[in-house]
């Protein structure tokens, strides 16, 4: 891979501006709020973290 010429690039914080970001993320937020989205979620009890952090991974409560 020395003799190759290898370009990488990324998507991350600094591929483009912030404000963009921000308005995007505005955008996204109202089209949850308008209900046009919707976002599957289940609540747990504090005392239950570990069962719902293991839930997203599809592991069984202990």
């Amino acid at each position: 891979m020395r003799s190759r010429p290898l370009r990488l690039s990324g998507s991350g914080i600094g591929s483009f501006p912030m404000d963009r970001y921000l308005v995007q993320g505005m955008a996204y937020l109202q089209v949850l709020a308008d209900g046009k989205i919707t976002v599957d979620a289940t609540t747990y009890p504090l005392e239950q973290c570990t069962d719902a952090w293991n839930a997203g991974l599809g592991l069984a409560p202990s």
